[in-house]
Formats: C-alpha cells, sequence, structure tokens
C-alpha cells in the first residue's frame, strides 16, 4: 500500500493493519462469480457452433436457456464486484453504465440482427427465455 494513503497512516498510527471490508469481499465473490457465468456461457456456445450438424443454428442450450444474454449479466455481475471491491464512486457508475448500454443499445440491435438470421427459431427462443436477468428480464 502506498505510505500516502490515509488508511495506511490510520494504520500506522493505531497500530491496526489494513483489513478489506464486508464489500471487498462480497466484490470479489462477484468478480468471480460474473467472469465464470461470462466465460462459461461463451465456451458453452463456442462448443455448440464448432459441430458441423449445428451450423446455421442459434445456440439456446446451457446457460443461454436461462438468459438470452447471460454473457451480458455476468458482464454486469463482475463489473458490480469491481465497484465493490474498489469502493469508489467512480467504479460504481461503470456497471450503472454498462448496463443502461446493454439494456438500451447493445441488447436491442443482436436481437433485431438475430431475429433476421434466425427468423421462427430466435421467435421461440425470445418467448421463452428471459431477456438478460435469468428468470426476472
Amino acid at each position: 500500500m502506498d505510505r500516502d494513503h490515509p488508511v495506511h497512516h490510520r494504520a500506522v498510527r493505531t497500530g491496526e493493519r489494513f483489513a478489506p471490508g464486508a464489500g471487498a469481499a462480497a466484490g470479489a465473490v462477484l468478480f468471480v462469480l460474473g467472469s465464470f457465468i461470462n466465460s462459461w456461457s461463451e465456451y458453452q456456445r463456442k462448443r455448440f457452433k464448432a459441430k458441423p450438424e449445428n451450423g446455421g443454428r442459434l445456440y439456446t442450450g446451457g446457460l443461454f436457456s436461462v438468459s438470452m444474454h447471460i454473457n451480458y449479466f455476468g458482464d454486469m455481475i463482475w463489473a458490480t464486484g469491481l465497484a465493490l471491491m474498489t469502493g469508489s464512486l467512480i467504479s460504481a457508475a461503470i456497471p450503472v453504465i454498462m448496463t443502461a448500454m446493454f439494456v438500451w443499445i447493445h441488447i436491442p440491435r443482436l436481437d433485431a440482427y438475430l431475429a433476421e438470421k434466425y427468423g421462427r427459431e430466435f421467435e421461440d427462443y425470445a418467448s421463452r427465455t428471459k431477456k438478460l436477468i435469468p428468470w426476472m428480464y
């Protein structure tokens, strides 16, 4: 830790050791969980797309069966965890802005593309699967 950091001075003056709070611990758990959700969902889709018999088909299995954009959900979770670990207001803005961009820009554009590419297969998938947050939205 930087010797000029206020926490360092407090710890030196009082003899306390610096220990991250519950927010940092929760943030670390969320960071790992979100990273796993994003990476595992992409890995599942990659394995599906690698099989020749799945050429031209929409992937709706694995984690994508509970959310159409589960990878974006994972991004929201890890970014929230990072914000909690840093304890910074600026960092807290990142998952908020990211979520807004997913909801109002990226997801509508991607859904329009997928609807055009996969047609009825995408419509069926969209009618039975939550858009971003599993079992909720």
